[in-house]
């Protein structure tokens, strides 16, 4: 959610792209003709690859700062924590967000779809 830089409060999400019951949004604008919209679902590609699976494609807690765009102590929105031993320090940006391998397996699942769709044919990287 964005918030107003003044008074760092949260604004609200625009009517047309709102939450529903399923998780899913809703962007009432998506039957209009010409306009395609459809939906990739990564889960599946990430089965056997989370952060504690062998090979992990999706970050754990990573601590930071790990330099000068991520979350540095006194941030808004920085989550901040004192460790004994190590003092006050940050949750990184990278924390929970996917290593080199999850945004390759993100970019199969996007390709895949639009292939189904008859968006794309053959590889987008090649």
């Amino acid at each position: 959610m964005k918030t107003s830089p003044k008074n760092n409060i949260p604004k609200p999400m625009p009517a047309r792209c709102r939450t529903v019951s399923n998780g899913s949004l809703r962007i009432n604008d998506a039957g209009k003709p010409g306009l395609h919209v459809s939906y990739a679902n990564p889960i599946d590609a990430f089965v056997g690859h989370g952060g504690c699976d062998s090979d992990e494609w999706i970050n754990k807690i990573v601590l930071g700062p790990n330099g000068d765009g991520d979350f540095h102590e006194g941030d808004p929105q920085a989550v901040c924590i004192a460790f004994s031993g190590i003092g006050q320090t940050c949750l990184s940006r990278e924390a929970f967000h996917p290593k080199q391998a999850g945004t390759t397996g993100y970019a199969h699942v996007v390709e895949n779809r639009l292939t189904a769709i008859g968006r794309i044919h053959g590889n987008m990287t090649g």
